[in-house]
């Protein structure tokens, strides 16, 4: 067994304290890039920089047909390679407003991004996003018997938001085909399957792509199946009937994104 010792010593001994914190730059409302001065002790200090900003409501809503909310937005942060900028799905979030709670943070941004009301907020959790970089902590929250409201959305100048619905395995679809890419939609859809409604996730990933087959998501009244994948175009329609509303993986993108829950005016 390694010896751990020198190393709990250590931290026993030496945990870090900042010393000092410049404000260096606004970003947002609320946001602020902060260089830090932290003493590590053993004569060491360091400079490093952080972004202190407000917590995040993320909320996973949850219509009466059981379908989830996702918005398809424009994001200008995402930038590698030839990318400058890129549409992304999301569960609806947002900043807190000073002097908000969790829950009225929660509530407001459903609305406004969404048009959509819901009858319960039900906590499932807090978090740190990036600790090595940012103060921010997401509190999540399924948002259950969501519907649409007269209201309707109210964007920000800076916001193109679409809403959609889809069922929970047509997520975990479009994540298993690279339509999805962002980490909150993962973790929401994987705790709401397995956790609130108790489900099994065997089967509902995607295996064999590489080998030539395409898995396809199940139900618990239908397991997994995979076909070919040379004759994923010409089975799709009669696998899809034979399973009821488990749509294709090749197929997700061109059977759903159709019309969005929500017109743009």
């Amino acid at each position: 067994m390694p010896d751990n010792t020198k190393t709990k010593d250590r931290r026993e001994k030496c945990s870090p304290v900042i010393v000092d914190v410049h404000q260096e730059l606004q970003i947002g409302r609320g946001a602020f890039v902060e260089k830090v001065r932290i003493d590590f002790g053993d004569h060491r200090e360091v400079e490093k920089y952080r972004i202190n900003e407000r917590d995040v409501a993320v909320l996973i809503p949850v219509t009466e047909e059981g379908k989830l909310l996702l918005l398809r937005q424009w994001r200008s942060p995402p930038n590698r390679g030839t990318e400058r900028g890129k549409w992304m799905w999301e569960f609806p979030a947002g900043t807190f407003n000073e002097g908000e709670d969790p829950e009225e943070a929660g509530k407001r941004e459903l609305l406004e991004e969404t048009g959509y009301t819901a009858q319960s907020f039900e906590s499932i959790g807090t978090g740190y996003q990036m600790a090595p970089r940012t103060s921010l902590q997401s509190h999540y929250f399924i948002a259950r018997g969501a519907k649409r409201s007269d209201a309707g959305q109210h964007l920000d100048d800076d916001e193109t938001i679409e809403v959609y619905e889809f069922t929970p395995e047509e997520i975990i679809g479009m994540w298993n085909n690279h339509e999805i890419d962002d980490v909150n939609v993962w973790v929401g859809v994987l705790y709401y399957t397995s956790v609130v409604e108790g489900r099994s996730l065997k089967g509902m990933l995607r295996i064999g792509k590489e080998q030539g087959a395409v898995a396809y998501v199940s139900t618990e009244a239908n397991p997994v199946k995979e076909v070919p994948a040379s004759a994923v175009q010409q089975a799709g329609q009669a696998f899809a009937g034979e399973v009821g509303t488990v749509a294709p993986e090749l197929q997700i993108s061109s059977a759903l994104r159709t019309e969005p829950a929500l017109k743009q005016d």
